[in-house]
């Protein structure tokens, strides 16, 4: 293995661009499809929690099989690429027809809702997973690595300037209501495919049986999966995302609820997101330097124990709006940081995997972590719909107290609750950059994982 692998500026680049086809989508589903489906669709808020549970239940098989098909796919466009190339089109009109709305029932109208969002969930895994696994493929540099994952996370920056900031003028401007909201998915769906695509260009010359070949026997499926199980770091971090994600996605189902019925100010939606574009950008061009000055785990202890801090304030505040943009903003900038060292993480454990086992994996590995993504998205936004329903949430009519209160937790306290649960999960997490350097040196060497120092001093 030749750890000083490393990729050109365009490469990176353009497999940067994948980060925008994965990310305007999932914001995009993690911001407006709880209040398109109830405020705009007319479905229950209990029916919406039911739908994000039914799809992850699904993505429980999906996901690891199409990790370890991904794995074990040979083709002359790569192991990854062909799943971006032929995917992205069918999950852009997946969105185009999510955010449609046929003239059913309401018994139609579930089971279209259901229909459409378990499709764009499988399609979702069928393009995603592959490209979080061509990370580790296109350098097997750490600290290049981390670039990567910065400048493809960066792409949540125009990913929340279309969603955030432009997603309800943008409806306006197609017409407001139903087909407003239609063209708008149609919009984001054309930008998805284009950008996988350019993704899968970037990767043109990484993803060959030449630069990363592939052992010639048949993996079983059981070893593949030990790949996860015997994987404590990996384990670590899944935890650390899905409790993560399942704060961020009940808190981001109820920010439009927040800015209407808390604040009345529905206009300020546009306004925060673009604030935190601004800080974001800063985010990104400083996780690189400070990743390389801390160490990627102690970055991300200190960010996820700082951004605390803010969501803990904004729970007791009153309905002070300056003051609340200034604390949604810092938190999400250091939101951003703790997320973007998640995924820079990740190339480390496929990389622990081939020391411990002889197996890389990288699809098998990113796949358990989309996977545990997608849990704690789909248990928060469950949890919001079912929260919601309880309190007795109608839409569009002036809100009780129960309600409001219900909304403020979800949109704080939720994220407090999952950022302590990160840090006492990732407080078990083993690879620092000293660790990272001893296992690419046995690797080198020969020298198998339980004769290595680490394993010795660990024991």
């Amino acid at each position: 293995m030749d750890s000083l692998r490393k990729a050109g500026k365009w490469e990176i680049a353009g497999y940067a661009f994948g980060g925008l086809g994965s990310n305007i989508a999932y914001i995009l589903v993690m911001s407006y499809l709880t209040y398109f489906l109830t405020d705009i669709y007319g479905i229950s808020a209990l029916a919406v929690s039911g739908l994000m549970l039914v799809a992850r239940i699904i993505d429980a098989v999906t996901d690891p099989m199409m990790g370890m098909i991904s794995d074990r796919t040979r083709s002359r466009l790569g192991r990854y690429r062909p799943y971006l190339i032929y995917g992205a089109p069918f999950l852009g009109l997946s969105i185009f027809f999510l955010f449609c709305t046929p003239s059913l029932s309401p018994v139609g109208k579930i089971v279209y809702a259901y229909a459409l969002y378990i499709i764009y969930s499988l399609l979702s895994t069928v393009c995603n997973i592959p490209y979080h696994a061509l990370t580790p493929v296109m350098s097997g540099d750490p600290q290049q690595r981390t670039t990567i994952v910065t400048c493809k996370q960066a792409m949540t920056i125009p990913s929340t300037l279309f969603v955030g900031v432009l997603a309800l003028p943008m409806v306006g401007l197609f017409g407001g209501g139903e087909g407003g909201w239609a063209k708008y998915g149609l919009f984001v769906g054309i930008i998805t495919t284009l950008s996988f695509w350019l993704c899968a260009w970037g990767a043109k010359k990484k993803d060959t049986m030449d630069v990363m070949p592939a052992s010639k026997e048949r993996i079983p499926f059981g070893t593949q999966i030990k790949l996860i199980f015997k994987n404590k770091p990996l384990l670590m971090l899944l935890i650390a995302f899905s409790t993560d994600q399942f704060a961020g996605a009940a808190a981001s189902a109820v920010n439009v609820y927040y800015f209407i019925y808390f604040l009345g100010r529905k206009d300020l939606v546009a306004a925060v997101s673009m604030y935190t574009l601004a800080v974001n950008v800063v985010a990104f061009l400083v996780i690189p330097y400070l990743s390389k000055l801390c160490g990627k785990k102690r970055l991300y202890m200190i960010s996820t124990a700082l951004v605390i801090v803010p969501y803990t304030i904004l729970y007791f505040m009153p309905a002070n709006i300056p003051a609340i943009i200034c604390f949604m903003v810092a938190a999400a900038g250091l939101a951003t940081i703790t997320g973007t060292l998640g995924w820079a993480m990740l190339p480390d454990c496929v990389e622990y995997g081939q020391w411990k086992m002889g197996i890389r994996g990288e699809g098998t590995i990113s796949a358990s972590l989309t996977f545990s993504n997608k849990v704690g998205m789909a248990l928060g936004g469950s949890v919001t719909g079912i929260i919601l329903a309880a309190t007795g949430y109608v839409a569009g009519q002036e809100q009780t107290g129960a309600v409001i209160e219900a909304i403020k937790a979800m949109k704080f306290l939720f994220p407090v609750a999952g950022y302590i649960c990160s840090l006492i999960s990732m407080s078990f997490y083993c690879i620092t950059d000293k660790y990272f350097g001893q296992m690419i040196e046995d690797m080198k060497n020969g020298i198998a994982a339980e004769n290595s120092v680490l394993t010795k001093a660990q024991n």
